[in-house]
């Protein structure tokens, strides 16, 4: 049976949600802090190896590891801020690239949100982590000064230990300035939701949205223990499908429960 955190199970007649304890809170640091440590912040654990920063640039002085700070965002748990006081390309011919490593565990969701992005001219500002998945999970963000994506489309992959590399890159171009106050990157559990209606005579119609890039089974039985596999669909859009199936529940049930099920 899976743990209690992948389930949600339903009645005919009530709707049960689970919640999942707060674990330990991911500490404020640098990234050198965090090389070959383990810290977790909403259920997610985040695992750096010894050597988790990478930097090139053009006409600016190396930005080293310790001038680069996390911090879980004050306005959500599951979401790490990253910030440095850097950030900034007054003049053209600019550039700045860093990539930073880690693996997160306990999450099956990711997005990534820019915090006051300012550019002029032809310069641009860009971010994305991607989770090395198979297929990979990549969510972007980016700024110029006529157009901008912030924040993208949440990205789906497999709940288990995922490597992680967040890439944040600035350029002033031939003609511009950049500037980046700071960028979120943000993991977490995506728990599916029934929702049932019942439906003469003898029948429930129970109604569920599948992720892009899961896969769901509805699962049914009479005492909580005895499953039995009604319905399974794997979704290979980008977006999210809704998905109704009509379950029958007997003339006199003494009771039914229903649950999805994530391999």
């Amino acid at each position: 049976m899976l743990c209690m955190r992948k389930l949600a199970f339903i009645t005919w007649l009530v709707a049960l949600g689970l919640a999942r304890p707060a674990l330990a809170q991911f500490p404020v640091g640098t990234v050198a802090s965090y090389a070959g440590g383990s810290f977790s912040t909403g259920g997610v654990t985040y695992s750096f190896p010894t050597n988790d920063y990478a930097f090139s640039g053009t006409g600016v002085a190396p930005i080293p590891a310790g001038a680069v700070y996390l911090a879980p965002d004050p306005s959500g748990t599951n979401t790490i801020l990253i910030s440095c006081a850097d950030w900034t390309l007054p003049a053209p011919n600019q550039s700045i690239s860093m990539d930073i490593y880690f693996q997160a565990t306990d999450a099956d969701i990711q997005g990534g949100w820019q915090h006051s992005a300012a550019v002029t001219g032809d310069g641009s500002v860009s971010e994305s982590t991607t989770v090395e998945s198979t297929p990979p999970a990549v969510s972007t963000s980016f700024q110029t000064a006529t157009n901008g994506v912030d924040p993208g489309q949440a990205a789906w992959f497999p709940d288990q230990p995922q490597n992680v590399t967040v890439h944040i890159s600035l350029s002033s171009g031939n003609n511009g300035t950049a500037s980046l106050r700071s960028y979120g990157t943000h993991f977490g559990l995506q728990f599916p939701t029934l929702n049932i209606a019942f439906k003469k005579p003898n029948n429930v119609q129970v109604s569920f949205v599948v992720a892009a890039g899961q896969t769901c089974t509805l699962q049914s039985a009479p005492d909580l223990l005895a499953w039995s596999d009604l319905f399974s669909l794997t979704n290979t859009n980008s977006t999210g499908v809704a998905t109704n199936y009509l379950a029958s529940i007997g003339s006199a049930p003494a009771q039914k429960f229903f649950r999805l099920r994530l391999p």
